[in-house]
């Protein structure tokens, strides 16, 4: 059986937190434009020892300066957002390969976790519990052994 893997929008595949720092980090940044712009500007107006039709160096510096800082932010995010979604594509072509695998295993495979709930169970596995994977999945083993009690002989084997 073969499943494909699950499409997702744009935002809907990236979580919260990195929508939100992508979303505050521009923010900083325009309002650092702007704060930047509104000084630049008002020197400009108040500064009378600069003779008109000159330029000031240091001024033209430091917005170059902030541009090329504007431009690293950029790259930094839009690279950030996606190596995260090239790792969950990645991430899903995995998941979705091993549940090709566990499917395709004629003998029954059954995963608990750490609180002795049932995570995951292949078909045939379903075939030799007699019950549907939607009923088994999240149950607890104890669960399992009360509906099937050769299950304890079969792992002792």
């Amino acid at each position: 059986m073969f499943r494909a893997a699950p499409s997702r929008a744009f935002l809907g595949s990236m979580p919260i937190r990195l929508v939100l720092l992508l979303c505050g980090l521009l923010a900083l940044v325009l309002a650092l434009g702007v704060l930047a712009g509104t000084k630049y500007a008002a020197h400009l107006l108040t500064d009378a020892s600069t003779p008109h039709g000159e330029t000031n160096w240091a001024d033209l510096e430091i917005v170059l300066g902030f541009l090329v800082l504007l431009a690293a932010v950029g790259i930094v995010g839009f690279t950030t957002v996606q190596n995260y979604l090239s790792v969950t594509r990645t991430f899903e072509r995995s998941k979705t390969l091993m549940r090709n695998i566990l499917d395709s295993i004629p003998t029954g495979v059954l995963t608990i976790d750490s609180h002795a709930a049932v995570t995951a169970l292949n078909g045939a596995a379903e075939r030799l519990l007699g019950l549907p994977r939607s009923t088994a999945v999240g149950r607890p083993v104890a669960d399992l052994l009360q509906a099937v009690p050769e299950l304890v002989e079969w792992v002792c084997l």
